[in-house]
């Protein structure tokens, strides 16, 4: 029967492969103090393939533990979200990566989100912002996106009224915010995904997703000559918008 791991305190596993028996089994200093379903688990103890810590589980390969193990991913408990430095997440299959999740109460402020987010003792990349992650958050003001977040979706943002500034990392392979724009562009299409109140849009982007500037505080924009295409609802819900400057280059304007 496999107990699964519900806590643990401290743990600098030491692990040991046995070819015969295809087992893994982690030793640790004598201070490990782990809990299984409420019961003390003493050393050593072992490890599946899944990165979960289970007591006497076997593995399949050597590789796989030592790949965990340098991450610490080892330790990781039973959960799949958890809160760090009041940003919520979601964790993804892998069981090395993680994703953001709304949070309650609404995020608020500036947003600083890390390229590792920790728990129960392991590290985590963050690598994706779902959809409706930031939706109605009427305090939140800013935005900075770390290079490891490799989606971002079409809704990730939404209704956030008073958002002034949005920042990406340099390094960002996948999304920028190119000549400080305060905008989400996704770097392969030029596509402005998400602007925000101070938005200036760079002459080489090429088309406006759909809800990029919804229900924003904006009272002018000018949409320079590159782009050809506006996406649905690109400008839905800015009541205070009066000056909004359409380019000749433009050849499609989402309903």
């Amino acid at each position: 029967m496999q107990n699964i791991l519900k806590s643990i305190q401290t743990a600098t596993p030491e692990l040991t492969y046995d070819s015969a028996t295809t087992t893994v089994t982690a030793t640790g200093p004598e201070t490990i103090t782990m809990c299984v379903d409420g019961e003390s688990v003493a050393n050593p103890y072992t490890f599946n393939e899944s990165g979960d810590m289970y007591h006497e589980v076997t593995a399949t390969s050597q590789a796989e533990y030592k790949a965990v193990s340098d991450t610490a991913s080892l330790i990781i408990a039973n959960f799949t979200t958890f809160y760090d430095s009041s940003i919520n997440y979601t964790l993804n299959s892998d069981k090395k990566t993680v994703n953001l999740k709304g949070a309650s109460p609404k995020y608020s402020g500036d947003v600083v989100i890390p390229e590792y987010a920790n728990h129960a003792n392991a590290s985590f990349i963050v690598i994706g912002i779902p959809d409706f992650t930031f939706s109605s958050c009427a305090q939140l003001t800013g935005i900075s996106i770390p290079k490891t977040v490799t989606t971002i979706g079409q809704s990730a943002i939404s209704s956030c009224g008073a958002l002034a500034s949005i920042s990406i990392d340099s390094e960002n392979r996948n999304y920028d915010s190119r000549n400080n724009c305060n905008a989400i562009i996704e770097t392969s299409t030029n596509t402005l995904q998400k602007g925000c109140i101070n938005t200036t849009i760079p002459n080489t982007v090429t088309s406006i997703g759909n809800s990029a500037f919804s229900s924003l505080s904006i009272t002018q924009m000018s949409i320079p000559n590159s782009v050809t295409s506006i996406g649905a609802y690109a400008f839905s819900g800015c009541s205070n918008l009066a000056n909004l400057t359409l380019p000749n280059s433009l050849i499609t304007i989402g309903e």
